[in-house]
């Protein structure tokens, strides 16, 4: 029966009512756990929203079960970091 199977690795938002804002968001969340790195800068400015609403975009997909415990969003000195989170 595997042979019906492929892997996905899409991001599967099962949520209605879904924003271009929250999937952007979840889509950014991913990518970023996705990479090893234990932070990173949101290069805010080509993105598709202004730095206050895409900064509250990241903070209410990291405050989602799926993301609670793996990520933080911080904004300092006018950039917003994705933070990894201690294990």
């Amino acid at each position: 029966m595997e042979h019906y199977l492929d892997d996905c690795t899409d991001p599967v938002l099962l949520r209605r009512n879904t924003t271009s804002l929250s999937k952007f968001s979840e889509e950014l969340v991913i990518a970023f756990l996705k990479g090893c790195a234990p932070k990173a800068y949101v290069r805010h400015e080509s993105c598709p929203f202004d730095f206050e609403t895409l900064y509250k975009g990241l903070y209410n997909v990291s405050r989602k079960n799926d993301f609670k415990n793996l990520v933080k969003v911080h904004r300092q000195e006018g950039k917003i970091m994705l933070l990894r989170c201690r294990k």
